[in-house]
């Protein structure tokens, strides 16, 4: 939906720059929110993966590195969205 919506307004030629400005917001506030949904599953299917490995700390270790590599790679995409730019 966020595709469909997102390529009538900003890709259709016929779209009108204030319907473009209007939307240009929830755009990037559904974009976040998808974006966000992704780094949960992730996260989520890691703390799954890491419960078989209580005897196995070198697997825990790279599993742990691996969800908070990811969790600053999130934090990271999203300040950078949310933040104006200057140029």
């Amino acid at each position: 939906m966020q595709w469909l919506v997102g390529f009538v307004y900003f890709v259709f030629p016929g779209a009108v720059m204030t319907m473009r400005a209007d939307y240009a917001p929830w755009h990037i506030l559904l974009g976040i929110v998808i974006f966000l949904m992704a780094i949960c599953t992730a996260e989520t299917g890691l703390a799954r993966f890491i419960f078989p490995f209580h005897g196995y700390p070198s697997e825990a270790f790279v599993v742990n590195f691996t969800g908070l590599a990811i969790l600053m790679f999130g934090v990271a995409v999203v300040v950078a969205a949310i933040l104006p730019s200057r140029y």
